[in-house]
């Protein structure tokens, strides 16, 4: 499927809607906990780009897409943001983009993550040492369409993403590693920097 010619290059904002179009396509019809709790594409579709424009307008560009040159599609994305613990106010939330009776799925699982993160310090967590960094590194979402995993897709975007970031003054790369298996394929979500 497709060429050997992958490139990747950094997300715009401006990117927003084929982005947006990707992860429809290849995250959330695949993603498993959205598949065990009965997640469908139309109760993602009318709030999910609307939240990923403010994800991508969140803080410096620091995602990144794969696209196969012969056929011109993005095959990967890695959407990630830069959490400033001092001087930004919270990323973006789901919840706000929601419709409790109309996306009653998506709100269980929203509320799941907001669960999740009350109360988490995230710089002792990550055993950072806050007198040095007060920014962190955050994968959002990894997606790699069918018929290019295993080519190094993924570990590329996040090596790609994590080197921007970097570059960033003070960012710490908080992560582990998890690996998936659905779909009869591989698919590294975060991993150790």
């Amino acid at each position: 499927m497709g060429s050997k010619m992958i490139v990747y290059s950094r997300i715009a904002p401006t990117d927003s809607p084929v982005i947006a179009k990707h992860l429809l396509d290849n995250f959330f019809k695949t993603e498993p906990f959205g598949l065990a709790l009965g997640l469908t594409i139309p109760e993602v579709e009318p709030w999910f780009p609307t939240f990923l424009q403010e994800v991508l307008n969140y803080y410096e560009p620091v995602s990144f897409m794969a696209k196969d040159t012969e056929t011109n599609e993005i095959i990967g994305v890695a959407v990630n943001l830069i959490l400033d613990l001092e001087n930004r106010p919270p990323p973006p939330a789901m919840k706000p983009h929601l419709n409790r009776e109309k996306q009653p799925v998506k709100w269980q699982i929203a509320t799941f993550l907001e669960d999740l993160e009350e109360g988490v310090d995230p710089v002792k967590a990550l055993s950072m040492d806050a007198s040095k960094t007060n920014k962190i590194f955050a994968c959002l979402f990894l997606s790699v369409s069918q018929g290019y995993g295993g080519k190094g897709i993924a570990k590329t975007l996040l090596r790609e993403s994590e080197a921007e970031a970097k570059q960033l003054e003070g960012v710490t790369i908080g992560m582990v590693s998890v690996k998936l298996d659905f779909n009869g394929a591989d698919h590294l979500c975060i991993r150790d920097a």
